[in-house]
């Protein structure tokens, strides 16, 4: 990696390695379009600039695409019987401790 420049957005100054830009171009290095317009308006390359749009803030909610294949009225009522007559899962009962009695121990007492 090497550093080809330095851009300070508060400040707008630019220092650019216009030599060292100009060589990684010619080898094959490619900018984004941001870094492209940028070396457009630095007068480093010739060109029109990449138009960029800016990304909204609002989010834009989707229409709801239709399903592949609607389903016949029969076919959802026969889904909503199946549904119903599903029994929820029941736990298997867990044995109460035995709290009444001490523990065990091995061993004669004294």
């Amino acid at each position: 990696m090497e550093m080809l420049g330095v851009y300070s957005s508060l400040t707008k100054e630019k220092k650019l390695k216009t030599d060292r830009i100009k060589y990684w171009m010619s080898v094959g290095a490619k900018p984004s379009a941001t870094v492209y317009n940028l070396l457009i308006s630095e007068k480093i390359l010739e060109g029109k600039k990449i138009p960029l749009q800016k990304k909204s803030k609002k989010v834009k909610e989707a229409p709801a695409a239709p399903s592949a294949a609607p389903q016949a009225p029969e076919a959802l009522a026969q889904k909503e019987t199946q549904v119903a007559e599903k029994t929820p899962i029941e736990s298997p009962e867990i044995p109460k401790s035995k709290e009444s009695e001490p523990p065990k121990s091995e061993g004669k007492a004294e």
